[in-house]
């Protein structure tokens, strides 16, 4: 199953960039350059996915009202995640 959801996209101050996810909060991740952190921003929610399952915890749908502040860019991130849910 494919999952998609919004995550918000920023440099950080190490040169870096970050990326959380407003609909899974224990999601997020950094990287040293933007592709780094898009591949590993989508094997965190595969991760955050496949614990919401084995826990038996609902997985939350997607936000199609996120707006990101300002200075952020928002991403979305599909992930391929073995699993069912409702995203």
């Amino acid at each position: 199953m494919r999952c998609t959801h919004p995550a918000i996209f920023e440099k950080n101050e190490l040169g870096g960039y970050s990326i959380h996810f407003p609909d899974l909060p224990e999601c997020y991740t950094d990287g040293d350059s933007f592709e780094d952190v898009i591949e590993m921003a989508s094997e965190a929610m595969e991760l955050v996915v496949e614990s919401y399952v084995d826990n038996g915890r609902p997985l939350p749908l997607p936000s199609l009202d996120c707006n990101p502040p300002e200075g952020k860019r928002l991403v979305y991130i599909t992930s391929i995640c073995a699993a069912s849910g409702t995203a």
